[in-house]
């Protein structure tokens, strides 16, 4: 909808009282008429402000999971699950794979170096 107010005109913030009600053609004591009123309505529509779109569900949802902090906590929800379910079993099995790994890479490295070294 079109404004009251023209590109080519003052704004209305920084016009005296006097201008203000010339400018848009109205009286301080009587103001618009119920014809001018309706006329106007018709023109610009009504003084609101367009509603936000809001945000659906899942984007709240999606939006808490951006935090690092977040994606910590669920990762140590998830371990302290599978603890509660499979016992000390689990917590061993996860510190023999570090150590197998280890063991792994320092086979690795070694032999790495070997070969370079001849």
């Amino acid at each position: 909808m079109a404004s009251p107010q023209t590109e080519n005109q003052p704004l209305f913030h920084t016009q005296s009282l006097e201008q203000t009600l010339k400018s848009l053609q109205t009286d301080e004591k009587r103001g618009l008429s119920a014809t001018e009123v309706a006329a106007r309505l018709q023109k610009y529509g009504h003084n609101e402000l367009p509603k936000p779109e809001g945000e659906s569900i899942w984007e709240k949802i999606k939006e808490q999971f951006e935090d690092l902090l977040v994606r910590i906590l669920c990762l140590a929800a998830v371990i302290s699950f599978l603890v509660s379910l499979t016992g000390k079993r689990f917590v061993l099995q996860v510190f023999s794979l570090q150590k197998n790994r280890s063991y792994c890479f320092k086979n690795f490295f070694s032999r790495v170096g070997e070969s370079n070294v001849s």
